[in-house]
């Protein structure tokens, strides 16, 4: 279990950027887009409500999608940053302890 950790985060951190590589946008860009595809839903369903509270939905997704991507360009340096601690400490940590040597041949252990 103690091995299996750090390779989750490990893993966390290495699909992260490949997910939120596709097109970085800041957040303001982020929220006109959203906009705009809300004035499209509301323009192009006006009598139905059902395929409008689709649309709508689509819109919140691919803006959660976008603002997610843009605050993690933002805290890429710190989470990278933070990964390398991470790792330092797993390898520390899963280093063998030294042997101590028995001065006078008798074992003290209890």
């Amino acid at each position: 279990m103690k091995i299996f950790i750090p390779f989750v985060l490990l893993a966390g951190l290495l699909i992260a950027p490949t997910v939120f590589a596709q097109e970085t946008k800041t957040s303001a860009e982020c929220a006109k887009a959203f906009d705009q595809c809300q004035q499209t839903c509301n323009a192009n369903n006006p009598g139905d409500s059902a395929t409008k509270a689709a649309c709508l939905a689509r819109c919140s997704a691919d803006y959660a999608a976008c603002d997610a991507a843009a605050a993690y360009q933002k805290a890429k340096p710190w989470i990278e940053q933070q990964a390398d601690k991470a790792k330092k400490f797993w390898d520390e940590l899963m280093k063998p302890a030294p042997e101590t040597p028995v001065k006078d041949g008798k074992d003290k252990s209890i």
